[in-house]
């Protein structure tokens, strides 16, 4: 079994861990992108766990096996002296599609997809000082996780010398956590209607319709609206004095 280390700390891969690993993601908008190893796994749940890297980390990627762990890390925060690991899960299917990538995270304009997917089960919280894990690995002291990596096999040698199962050592840091508030109280904090709306917008685009918001400026999660936006302007053909109204609608799509 291995274990691999997947960073969350910026804007993007933050709302993409809201999106797809915290709140997961219903079948129904894979299910048109999985091959049939995957709809054989996954067909029976309605509600999927799942993360993805880009072409560049497709090396370690193509790595990981079914059953070995991923540990996601959040850099440090506030008065925090370091970063920690968050989440734990185990894979359950990986997949290399750039559809099924559009399909999850439709990228910004001129940004390539994310391609190298992995679904996981067994999700849970856990809270590793980023400074253990590389005691464990012999890494050194400043050690943070800058892109999806393998942790290499001194530091799960070095787990398994002192908690026998890399299970034991998940439960022992899930254990340990300190009482935090949860990534879900903190999506809480972001503006909810600029949040709702980026959503709608990013909806409207996997389904092929233009989409339009009079709220192009507002930011939710790091991204601007107007990022989801295909259109400037209401097409105002037939719409005669409903124009000013319907310009005001938070989210259109065409």
């Amino acid at each position: 079994m291995k274990i691999f280390l997947a960073p969350r700390s910026n804007e993007t891969s933050y709302k993409n861990f809201l999106s797809t690993i915290e709140n997961g993601v219903d079948l129904t908008i894979v299910e048109p992108h999985l091959d049939s190893e995957g709809r054989s796994l996954l067909g029976a749940r309605s509600k999927l766990f799942v993360w993805g890297n880009k072409e560049s980390k497709k090396t370690s990627w193509d790595k990981m096996e079914q059953g070995d762990v991923v540990l996601f890390y959040k850099g440090r925060e506030k008065k925090e002296r370091e970063g920690k690991l968050v989440y734990a899960g185990t894979l359950l299917h990986k997949q290399h599609s750039r559809e099924l990538g559009l399909a999850l995270w439709p990228p910004k304009k001129g940004e390539e997809p994310w391609t190298c997917i992995f679904f996981l089960d067994n999700l849970q919280p856990i809270y590793i000082p980023i400074s253990k894990l590389a005691e464990f690995a012999g890494y050194s002291s400043n050690f943070i996780v800058q892109g999806f990596m393998p942790l290499n096999d001194e530091g799960v040698q070095n787990i398994l010398k002192r908690f026998r199962t890399i299970d034991n050592f998940l439960k022992h840091y899930s254990e340990q956590r300190a009482e935090r508030s949860s990534d879900l109280d903190e999506h809480a904090e972001i503006n909810a209607h600029s949040e709702a709306a980026l959503l709608i917008l990013k909806i409207g685009r996997m389904l092929g319709y233009d989409t339009y918001s009079p709220d192009r400026s507002k930011e939710a999660f790091g991204e601007k609206l107007k990022d989801y936006c295909t259109l400037e302007k209401v097409p105002t053909r037939f719409l005669g004095e409903l124009v000013a109204v319907i310009r005001q609608i938070d989210v259109i799509w065409v």
